[in-house]
């Protein structure tokens, strides 16, 4: 299911607390040291809008700039 999930052939819940704070953990810190502007939390509702804004922030073209 979770291969499923990453290859957009489902939708997959990804678990936050209220706060969103995995989201933050995972992705918006590492935008914030890359100079990227912060995604917002409510936003990434799926793996496959969690693995999107990770590969953006981790993309070799962000680490050739």
């Amino acid at each position: 299911m979770l291969i499923q999930g990453m290859l957009n052939e489902r939708e997959i819940p990804v678990p936050q607390d209220e706060d969103g704070r995995d989201v933050n953990t995972w992705i918006n810190n590492a935008r914030k040291r890359n100079g990227l502007s912060v995604i917002d939390p409510t936003t990434i509702r799926t793996v496959q809008d969690f693995q999107m804004a990770y590969e953006e922030t981790f993309s070799p073209q962000r680490a050739a700039a």
